[in-house]
């Protein structure tokens, strides 16, 4: 039992922190949206844009690469 407690637990925790982060993501691109002129707001998301599209890559094999060592 202890097991599955530790697991709840830490699942709770994550998807709270996940939670979290999200909510303050959409908090600043609020307020980006409102101080920014829109052409300046789109810079920021044309560059938000590129940097997605050169992660691909980067995040096929981290993300296994993570779990499989944090197992270990």
């Amino acid at each position: 039992m202890g097991t599955i407690r530790r697991v709840v637990r830490n699942f709770l925790s994550v998807s709270f922190a996940e939670v979290i982060l999200r909510g303050i993501t959409f908090l600043v691109i609020v307020y980006l949206a409102r101080i920014l002129a829109p052409a300046n707001f789109g810079k920021i998301g044309f560059a938000q844009a590129v940097v997605a599209y050169f992660m691909l890559p980067v995040n096929l094999g981290l993300t296994v690469l993570g779990v499989r060592e944090v197992a270990r």
